[in-house]
Parts: C-alpha cells; sequence; structure tokens
C-alpha cells in the first residue's frame, strides 16, 4: 500500500492506543502503596528510549527498540524500588522482588517432552500433519509469488528471475 494510506493508518492505530497506555500506567499492578508519579516517569523514559533508538539508534539497535525501551524502563522502576527499600518510602516501591524467590528458573521445554513421543510416529500421524499444513504452505506460497509479481511491476524489475523464487520461496514459507 503507498504511504499516503499506511502513515494516517499508522496514527490512527497509535493515537488510539495512547489512552490505553495511559491508562495502564496509573493502574496499580502491585500491592504496594506507590506513586503514579512514580509510574508515569518510568513510562516516559520507556517512551522517550524507543524514540531515541528509534531515530538516533544504528543497525541492530532500529531493529530493537521496544526491547531495550522496555529494559530501560525496568531499570528505572528498579532504581525507585532499591531507593524505596533503602529510604523506607512505600511510594517508591513500583517492583514485587518477592515474585524472584519462588521463581522457576528454568522454564519446562516442550521439546524435552516431545521427543519422547517420537517413537510413536507413524505415516497417519505424518498424513495427519500434511493435510492440516499444506493448505497453508500453499497460501503462504501463492502470497509470495503474488508480492513480487507486485513489485516487479512497481520498480520495473522481474523479481521472479532476479533474485529468482529459488532464493526467496523457503525464506518466506
Amino acid at each position: 500500500m503507498p504511504a499516503v494510506i499506511i502513515g494516517p493508518t499508522v496514527a490512527i492505530i497509535g493515537l488510539s492506543l495512547a489512552g490505553n497506555a495511559i491508562g495502564d500506567l496509573t493502574k496499580q499492578f502491585v500491592p504496594s502503596n506507590y506513586s503514579t508519579y512514580v509510574s508515569i516517569i518510568c513510562g516516559l523514559v520507556t517512551l522517550f528510549t524507543v524514540i531515541a533508538c528509534s531515530v538516533f539508534g544504528k543497525k541492530m539497535v532500529k531493529m530493537i527498540p521496544f526491547i531495550i525501551g522496555i529494559l530501560a524502563g525496568y531499570l528505572v522502576a528498579s532504581l525507585f524500588t532499591v531507593a524505596g527499600h533503602l529510604f523506607d518510602v512505600e511510594s517508591f516501591k513500583v517492583i514485587d522482588f518477592s515474585v524472584f524467590k519462588t521463581m522457576k528458573w528454568l522454564p519446562d521445554f516442550t521439546f524435552i517432552t516431545a521427543y519422547k513421543g517420537v517413537k510413536d510416529i507413524d505415516f497417519a500421524y505424518i498424513g495427519t500433519i500434511v493435510v492440516a499444513y499444506a493448505p497453508v504452505a500453499f497460501v503462504v506460497f501463492a502470497e509470495h509469488i503474488a508480492d513480487h509479481k507486485n513489485l516487479s511491476t512497481i520498480i520495473e524489475k522481474d523479481l521472479l528471475n532476479e533474485p529468482g523464487l529459488h532464493r526467496t520461496l523457503l525464506g518466506d514459507g
């Protein structure tokens, strides 16, 4: 779609979600009596970190600005919480660190459990998987070819030959 359509659509989605973001900042998710202003400060740090990474970041930083923003906001919230515990200020205690005491540090990986069932795989099971997923693969392949044909007309270069479907099709599927 052209930028004239995508730009306003993204702006409308962002503006409609802005109210939810502010509402979530002012909710109390932890049992303490923390200040709403502290959570707004953490949210603003997160927001401005994401903006700075998106605008001024280089290569990898521009690809993961939300992860960096979340980490920056959590760091600020951690600093407030530590300061709250050191100076006994209840309104600064944003994070409840007691959850980490009982947290399971190594999750139950599904692939370990699934590996035990490999001996039970037979042709009927494989046939069920093929019947379930083959139509999805055909839809993805058809969409990929249609995208390449559309882009080829826009840039006036045959993308089906250069770089070629043999290089791009499996990467999309």
